[in-house]
């Protein structure tokens, strides 16, 4: 009798244990579904990628890729922070489902995902229908700060996501706001000319800009104060940008020139009573000094291609 319930009790603990596995099996199997990458084929198709849309409420941007860069199309096509837009791709294409929440169409709304003015909607095309997979989804809340729910545009089933990728519709978010970082230490004159023709010069003197021909009965506020006119260069950054006009006339232009003939052209404009400047940058022969003069030549046209052009684009830095 002993001997037949040991047996009997052997099978039932063989029993809970087979269940056990199998109960454990299918849990696991489950979680590795649900914490599967949210977007499977994007890492292999980025690429080919062609376009990124992001729209919330009034807000929509599109980044288009040109060459080997993207561009801001709703800030007539001006580049976009390479760098910003890398991360954001890549965050999408490694999010993991961490869980799923909900399906009702009417709990959306809490988790930010419903078609309303708080879900982003996030399109990504391909250069060619061939080559890329268009995809679609919703954005919706952050969670914890480094989370976010999530769901596909076509479909109700929520997600919460491992990633917080950054998908702001502002399209003034996505501008590269690098115009140039040049140093004062080799500024060796600047000019500052005014619309109705007044000319102020000041030259490098022992470190120190001087002014070479203040009008009379006029004086700088210290005997230094012009030296931070060399500064103005230093970590240059934008705000936002514009075409400008072709009719849009200077209020006053500044000519910054270095040691190693680098010239530099900032003209003011006041329109619709913002400040916005336009930049310019090129390189003049310095005698006794060619090969600094080429890599600052090169070092030039890089920053004047990131700069707003003088003739076609003007940037906001926020200066007043």
């Amino acid at each position: 009798m002993r001997s037949g319930t040991g047996k009997s009790i052997a099978v039932v603990a063989a029993l809970l244990v087979i269940a056990a596995v199998i109960l454990k099996s299918g849990l696991m199997t489950r979680q590795s579904d649900d914490s599967g990458l949210l977007l499977p084929a994007l890492k292999s198709q980025l690429n080919e990628l062609g376009t990124v849309r992001l729209t919330q409420a009034e807000d929509a941007v599109t980044i288009k890729k040109s060459g080997d860069g993207w561009l801001v199309a709703e800030k007539d096509n001006y580049p976009a922070d390479a760098g910003k837009l890398r991360k954001t791709l890549l965050d999408l294409a490694e999010a993991r489902k961490l869980e799923a929440k909900t399906a009702n169409p009417e709990r959306l709304a809490q988790l930010g995902l419903a078609a309303d003015a708080e879900s982003t909607d996030v399109t990504l095309e391909g250069t060619s229908a061939d080559a890329f997979t268009a995809i679609s989804l919703v954005a919706g809340k952050s969670a914890q700060s480094k989370y976010r729910y999530v769901r596909m545009s076509n479909d109700n089933q929520a997600w919460l996501i491992d990633r917080n990728p950054e998908l702001s519709a502002v399209p003034g978010d996505w501008l590269d706001d690098s115009i140039m970082d040049i140093g004062s230490a080799g500024i060796q004159s600047v000019s500052i000319e005014h619309a109705d023709g007044e000319r102020l010069l000041f030259s490098q003197n022992d470190g120190m800009l001087i002014a070479d021909n203040l009008p009379e009965g006029r004086e700088l506020t210290s005997p230094g104060a012009a030296s931070s006119i060399a500064s103005a260069l230093l970590n240059l950054t934008l705000e936002d940008v514009r075409i400008l006009p072709p009719d849009a006339i200077a209020d006053t232009t500044t000519t910054l020139k270095s040691d190693k003939g680098l010239v530099v052209t900032a003209s003011h404009y006041t329109l619709a009573d913002e400040d916005w400047f336009s930049f310019a940058a090129s390189v003049t022969d310095v005698p006794g000094d060619e090969a600094p003069a080429k890599a600052t030549e090169e070092s030039a046209e890089a920053g004047e291609a990131d700069a707003a052009s003088g003739a076609d684009q003007a940037a906001n830095t926020g200066a007043t």
